[in-house]
């Protein structure tokens, strides 16, 4: 029976539907309708299979409130909503949702269209959904993979140009690279070994991240872990995913990994030149970790950072050695003096080195182009004949090593003695030479050697006859001092003697008078034979040099102006006057001397406070501080360099034989340094000469009278017994006249003997010996010192007073001296040696040796 047309039509049209359906059952995207209540009215079976069904009738007529959480089922539902009352469709909405058939996060890309009926009106929506997760991974995996390779990048150009892999301080690189290797992979701890030999890691430095410490030291060894080295040599890279089960590594389980947690490891040897010389191990702490490739990669690429640190300390090595041996070769030659030429012949051109230049005041670049009428030019014409015959010797073949000294103008325009040894190293083939090379030797200091050498020998003769004089001047002054303290002291004994109105006090302060004077003249006499005493004193800079001004004009020429430019307020010193006065007059002797023609002497003084801030070239040798500042200044010739290098040293002189000892200036310098100074010179030829004199500035003090008063020189001392030991009898009988004046008993001798047997045979406590300091006495002192020795050892408590006529070094005696041993200057007056005696014998009265010298 045949069907109706509506019958067929609708048959047609459920197979169609079927079709349909299956089609879209078909299709793995999520397809769903929903009326305007959102309400499922038709799923594919993608849809309701994501939605936990497995029927995709058991969808229909619910809502997402079946499936998802609250939260999210109204934020879907919203969206739905926004598409069926706005009539515009969502495209490719991609959001993150929880699968509701396997809780699994989900990426879903969406778009949802509204549906109108026939009069256009919405009545519900059609969605498709895509899972996208597959998708998003990778693309996650992409970007993180970009991030890595970025930060790899970053990493491995910091390290290409970081100033410890370039400079080549390999310890230094391997921290940095240590710490930014793991920091860019992510790791706990990184660390570079070195491969002392091929069965033998060294570790150079291993960091741990989350610390931030820093180790090395460790040592690694073949025989323990021989699959590891076997690994290092074959492979580029080791990469350990799980170090308990890889071969490679699992050796190290027990006393490594396990214990510090290491689940993953990643190292690269280091090679260099195709050897591997070291590695380096990034080590992975918790879960085991998968490496990726480009970490693999980056691995390996650190591992040519720490190679390229190596090479570039052995490159650095290599060049510092290079520069030293360059350096020594240089050396050598400057040690030598050696400059040197080569001459080409055809060319005419002549190729000198540095030290050639130098030698003659000039640098290189100042003699280019070098050419043999150069060397002509510079040759002294005096010396010039025979140095062009010279060279055409030279030139034959009967002479091919030539030495020849001569002059050559320095660029200061002196002159210099040059021994140049030239020889022919290459000839044509007719025997003609073409090539001379040679070195020059500086031999002016030979040359002025020998040209001193008579004014040496005559100044040695002078020396001699000036340290014989002074010798004698020494010694006549020691016995004239003995006789002044015989005469001065009976004299001030009578003078105490006599009434203030007895007539004759006027003689005895006549002769007083008279033997003062005499031990000034003693004094100087002293300096003269160099045992003078030096007195520094607190003094103002400016009226010393005011009282001497009468002399620095009589000592100038008429045609020599004298300028003075004092600083009002000076700042006090302290020096000895008597050093002022030697300074200054060999300071105008010199300037005087340089200014043959006439010209202008200028003395000034100032204050300055010298700090880091004072140029190099007048600050020599000074702490920070307040200085006065004298400065001698003349118009004379001035001095050339070499001058200046020598000014100070003792016998060197510019002047001729007889007109100058080269003491003067040297003694300036030892006394300036002396009193804690410095002392420079600015000075060229044909500008004259400033001499700056630099005194430490110290702050006003009062000096007091310290000479002992009256009261305290005639008071009744303690009685004791005192040995007086002296050959001289005028001074032996004068301190036993004064202490028996004071109530000392004394027992006197002449003699060692005397003195020996007065000790043994006195009965009770000798407690002071006094005598001259056996270098006084030039004849007998050895035998003195003897005697004391024995003495002392006689009398063990005995203390001792030594008389001396020298106070060179009396200070540093007396500072070093015990505290029952004294010193008292000669010649003295009777109240300091009553004084000096109560220092000894009672403790708590104070004395120096200044008191014995301030009225000197």
């Amino acid at each position: 029976m045949e069907n109706s047309p509506a019958q067929t039509m609708e048959e047609h049209f459920l197979v169609r539907h079927a079709v349909w359906q299956l089609l879209i059952d078909a299709l793995p995207d999520l397809i769903y309708v929903k009326d305007p209540e959102n309400r499922y009215v038709a799923v594919n079976r993608a849809m309701a299979l994501f939605l936990g069904a497995s029927d995709p009738a058991a969808v229909v007529g619910k809502t997402d409130h079946a499936f998802y959480p609250p939260e999210i089922a109204d934020r879907l539902i919203a969206d739905e909503q926004s598409v069926v009352r706005n009539g515009r469709p969502m495209v490719d909405y991609e959001e993150l949702l929880p699968c509701p058939a396997s809780g699994e996060m989900c990426w879903i890309s969406t778009t949802q269209v509204p549906i109108h009926d026939r009069r256009g009106l919405i009545v519900g929506l059609i969605g498709i959904g895509r899972n996208i997760t597959a998708r998003k991974r990778e693309e996650e995996a992409r970007q993180a993979q970009l991030a890595r390779l970025e930060r790899q990048q970053h990493t491995l150009v910091t390290l290409a140009t970081h100033p410890t892999v370039v400079s080549g301080d390999f310890e230094a690189a391997c921290r940095i690279i240590t710490e930014l290797a793991a920091e860019t992979i992510e790791v706990e701890r990184c660390s570079i070994w070195s491969l002392e030999n091929p069965r033998e890691l060294r570790c150079v430095s291993l960091f741990e991240r989350s610390s931030g410490r820093h180790s090395s030291g460790m040592v690694l060894q073949a025989e323990r872990y021989p699959k590891y080295f076997e690994a290092i040599y074959a492979a580029r890279v080791i990469d350990a995913h799980n170090v308990l089960t890889d071969t490679r590594t699992d050796a190290f389980s027990d006393d490594y990994l396990i214990p510090l947690g290491i689940t993953s490891l990643l190292d690269a040897p280091v090679r260099l030149g195709g050897q591997v010389v070291g590695i380096v191990c990034h080590e992975h702490v918790g879960p085991a970790r998968r490496w990726h490739e480009d970490e693999i990669v980056f691995a390996g690429e650190v591992a040519d950072q720490v190679a390229q640190a190596l090479l570039n300390r052995r490159r650095h090595e290599a060049e510092e050695a290079l520069r030293r041996n360059e350096e020594r070769l240089e050396l050598a030659l400057r040690g030598a003096n050696l400059g040197m030429y080569d001459w080409n012949l055809r060319s005419g051109e002549v190729v000198i080195n540095a030290q050639y230049a130098e030698m003659l005041g000039y640098t290189l670049e100042e003699l280019q182009p070098f050419t043999i009428q150069t060397w002509v030019d510079l040759v002294h014409p005096e010396d010039r004949p025979q140095e062009m015959e010279a060279l055409q010797r030279q030139m034959s073949a009967d002479f091919p090593l030539v030495d020849t000294e001569y002059r050559m103008r320095t660029r200061d325009g002196n002159w210099k003695w040059i021994l140049d040894r030239g020889k022919v190293v290459e000839w044509d083939r007719d025997g003609k030479p073409l090539r001379i090379c040679g070195t020059h030797l500086d031999i002016t200091e030979r040359k002025q050697t020998e040209e001193v050498h008579r004014k040496l020998l005559a100044r040695a003769m002078e020396t001699q006859k000036l340290n014989a004089i002074g010798q004698l001047t020494a010694g006549i002054a020691h016995e004239f001092n003995n006789l002044l303290t015989s005469i001065n002291g009976f004299a001030e004994l009578l003078q105490m003697e006599l009434a203030s109105d007895d007539p004759r006090r006027s003689k005895v302060e006549r002769i007083l008078s008279s033997g003062q004077r005499a031990a000034r003249l003693v004094n100087q006499l002293l300096a003269f034979g160099r045992k003078q005493v030096i007195v520094p004193r607190i003094l103002d800079l400016n009226q010393m040099l005011d009282s001497l001004m009468s002399v620095v004009r009589m000592a100038l020429r008429h045609n020599i102006a004298l300028v003075t430019d004092f600083e009002p307020a000076l700042w006090m010193v302290k020096i000895d006057p008597a050093q002022v006065e030697q300074i200054v007059l060999n300071l105008v002797f010199n300037a005087r001397d340089a200014m043959p023609e006439g010209g202008t002497l200028t003395i000034r003084t100032a204050n300055v406070i010298l700090d880091d801030k004072v140029s190099p070239a007048r600050r020599l040798d000074l702490e920070s501080g307040r200085y006065v500042l004298l400065t001698v200044e003349d118009t004379g010739i001035g001095m050339n360099d070499y001058v200046k290098q020598h000014l100070f040293e003792p016998f060197f002189t510019t002047k001729e034989v007889g007109q100058g000892t080269g003491l003067g200036l040297a003694a300036v310098f030892g006394i300036v340094k002396q009193n804690g100074g410095d002392i420079t010179i600015e000075s060229s030829p044909g500008t004259g000469t400033k001499v700056y004199i630099y005194l430490p500035a110290v702050e006003e003090a009062s000096i007091q009278d310290r000479r002992p008063r009256a009261s305290e020189a005639g008071q009744p001392l303690r009685l004791g017994t005192i040995l007086v030991f002296e050959e001289h009898e005028g001074v032996r009988q004068l301190v036993q006249a004064i202490l028996d004046q004071e109530g000392y008993q004394t027992l006197a001798a002449a003699s060692k003997q005397e003195a020996l047997a007065l000790a043994m045979q006195y009965s009770g406590e000798i407690d002071l010996l006094l005598t001259s300091q056996p270098s006084d006495v030039p004849l007998s002192g050895a035998d003195s010192g003897r005697a004391i020795e024995a003495l002392l050892a006689t009398c063990p408590g005995m203390k001792v007073l030594y008389m001396t006529t020298y106070a060179d070094d009396l200070q540093e005696k007396e500072q070093n001296a015990p505290a029952d041993v004294a010193y008292i200057l000669k010649p003295f007056r009777p109240s300091e040696l009553v004084l000096r005696v109560r220092c000894l014998l009672e403790r708590g009265v104070q004395y120096s040796s200044d008191d014995s010298r301030t009225n000197r």
